[in-house]
């Protein structure tokens, strides 16, 4: 009877690590997928307090600018557009953090936010999740965590 828990807690537990595994998997486009998009919506669906109460919302800026730079054309709803981006911030804060090392107190900057892109058909494109944590103002985290989403982003053709 041990045995079989034993065996049953170690399916569970393998099955539900999968499970975790296959839902942070990222899905990065490949240039061919990306060819005929010039025209990307970009939707900022963080939450209104978020955007409210801090500049979180600048993230989406950053982005508008990360697609320019890479040869697409950014545009707000209403627009014609190839493709549908979303942004999502779901964590910007200053935050204390302890470093035993030294024993003290330092500020430290959270971000995390989903991009997903979506082809006119629905079919998802692009899905990532940027996380950054660091002694850094927000501003400087924020141009961090764009830049490291660019860089997954093929260029236009």
């Amino acid at each position: 009877m041990r045995k079989f828990i034993v065996l049953m807690l170690l399916a569970v537990t393998t099955s539900g690590c999968g499970a975790i595994a296959a839902k942070m998997a990222r899905v990065t486009p490949t240039p061919q997928q990306m060819a005929g998009i010039k025209t990307i919506q970009v939707i900022d669906k963080t939450d209104p307090l978020i955007l409210q109460g801090t500049d979180a919302g600048m993230i989406t800026e950053f982005i508008h600018t990360a697609l320019k730079g890479k040869g697409y054309e950014p545009c707000v709803a209403p627009c014609q557009a190839d493709a549908t981006a979303t942004v999502n911030v779901t964590q910007f804060a200053r935050k204390m953090s302890y470093n035993s090392a030294i024993r003290v107190l330092s500020p430290k900057s959270v971000m995390f936010f989903t991009f997903q892109i979506h082809n006119k058909s629905g079919a998802m494109l692009m899905d990532h999740l940027i996380r950054h944590s660091q002694s850094t103002a927000q501003r400087d985290l924020m141009v961090i965590g764009v830049q490291e989403l660019a860089s997954y982003i093929p260029p236009a053709k």
